[in-house]
């Protein structure tokens, strides 16, 4: 059987970090570029770059082949959120909502999606309402916090957003 090679030229990504001045030498590069505001996506060429050139240890991003798979997940996930459904409620109102809902993982499933209508679909959005979406919340009131900032306001806009979303969904139910 023959062997099929993916081989990209990336002489453009060496020039272009090089150009910049920006080399991964190791995790805590990544962190201070970060802080410098360099881009993701310059971070990650100068990466591959790096360990390319045997400067930038193995282990510090996936190995050519896991990239190439990750990023082709990364865009079939966006094609998959690109889908839509049309709801309508009882009222008449239309919405859009996603036909799509990742999947809920163990340890035998890959990551994919399932359809939003079905029972896994609906068990997975309340999973995610209900315990994702909160530590999410949490995650960015505790940088709220550190950043000095009166997380009050803030949380009661959102409590003031989720109620005005509540409101819209149950009057377009009928409720």
């Amino acid at each position: 059987m023959t062997k099929l090679y993916v081989q990209e030229d990336i002489t453009d990504w060496r020039d272009g970090v090089k150009e910049q001045g920006i080399e991964v030498i190791n995790k805590e590069d990544i962190l201070d570029l970060i802080d410098e505001g360099v881009s993701t996506s310059a971070i990650a060429q100068a990466t591959v770059v790096g360990r390319e050139e045997k400067k930038t240890p193995e282990d510090i991003i996936r190995g050519n082949k896991l990239l190439l798979l990750t990023g082709a997940m990364q865009d079939i996930s966006g094609i998959v959120k690109d889908q839509w459904r049309k709801v309508v409620a009882p009222s008449g109102r239309a919405f859009n909502s996603n036909r799509y809902i990742g999947k809920a993982l163990n340890e035998e499933d890959e990551a994919s999606y399932v359809d939003a209508q079905t029972v896994t679909g609906v068990s997975n959005a309340i999973n995610y309402l209900e315990n994702v979406i909160p530590g999410h919340i949490w995650n960015r009131l505790m940088n709220l916090i550190d950043a000095g900032e009166d997380i009050v306001p803030h949380a009661e806009k959102l409590k003031d957003r989720i109620d005005h979303y509540v409101k819209i969904l149950l009057e377009a139910n009928g409720e």
